[in-house]
Parts: structure tokens; sequence; C-alpha cells
């Protein structure tokens, strides 16, 4: 697979369709325009920048997603984003949205800091297992996908507040008391 890095470059694109069946670069300081939307069918797209970023320069629908860069800090601020695969923080600082986050695909979280920010986490996985690998608080989590959402060995500090649900859950390889936690 191709990886097109873009470095600290700008793109434009003038009345194309972006696939992505590789990886897409990116530090987050670029401008992008005309590449909405973006390929949710395919591809990857890794944040590695080193800087504090306010918004996902990419927007907010993506297939697989990634955040590797040290140092970093990459902020949704009040916008709902959607990742159609996996969901990958490997380093620095997400700083999620205050409405939705919703992850059809995995979520790997096993190198950067999750920050919650008062918002949602939706797993919506339709057939088989979505597996959460995480030592992050939620504020919020929704599971309303039709596949199982399974929680990996040595998952324990993973939710906060409420829990909504809805699917079968696997915890394995690990103790989660959810006493005085509403499961709804």
């Amino acid at each position: 697979n191709a990886v097109f890095d873009l470095q600290n470059r700008n793109l434009t694109a003038t009345g194309a369709t972006f696939s992505n069946d590789g990886t897409l670069k990116l530090i987050g300081s670029q401008t992008i325009t005309g590449l909405t939307p973006m390929d949710t069918n395919s591809g990857t797209v890794n944040y590695n920048g080193t800087g504090t970023y306010l918004s996902l320069v990419a927007g907010n629908n993506y297939y697989h997603v990634t955040f590797s860069g040290a140092g970093s800090s990459y902020s949704c601020g009040a916008n709902s984003i959607n990742v159609y695969g996996n969901f990958t923080l490997s380093a620095g600082i997400f700083i999620s949205t205050s409405l939705t986050l919703t992850i059809a695909g995995d979520w790997d979280d096993t190198g950067g800091t999750f920050e919650h920010n008062s918002g949602t986490v939706e797993f919506t996985k339709a057939v088989g297992t979505q597996t959460l690998t995480t030592q992050e608080t939620f504020n919020n989590i929704i599971h309303s996908g039709a596949g199982t959402l399974q929680l990996a060995a040595g998952v324990s500090n993973w939710y906060n507040s409420s829990w909504n649900y809805r699917r079968p859950i696997t915890i394995t390889g690990s103790t989660s008391d959810l006493t005085n936690y509403q499961i709804r």
C-alpha cells in the first residue's frame, strides 16, 4: 500500500474523487480543499504532527484513522466524527468531540492519551467482534452495533458515568466492576 505524505504541504483538488487505498499522512496544520467527502471505504489517514491542532484538517469522516505524533494534541471540538474502520491512538493526545465519535471497527489506544471532552463514543460494528483496547476513561459509551464488543485483556478503567448497553459485550482477561454505573 502506498503512502502519500503531505509533510507540511497544502493540498487542493478540483473536480476530483479521492480514493485512498493506502495511507494519507498529515501533520494537521495543512489546508486541504476539494477532498470532501473523504474515502470512507478504504485507506488510513495518519495524523503524525508534533504540535497542537484545533481541528482535523481532513474532515469528520474516515475509514481508518491513526494519531501517531509524539507530543501532539488533536482536538475535534463540537463536530461529530465517524470512523468506518479502526481508530488507533499510538502517541499524543486526542481530545474527542463533545458530541459523538462513532467507531465501526476496532479501538486501539495503547500509546496516547484519550480525553473524552464530555462526549459519547458509539461502537457500531454490524457483524463479528469489535475489540476495545484501552486504559482510558470514557464519558458515555453506546454499543449499538449488532456485533460483539470485546474488551481486550487488561482493559479495566474504561467507563465514567453512563454506558448504554444494547448488544453483547465480552470481557476477556479483565475484571470490570460496574457497581454504581447505570447500564441502559
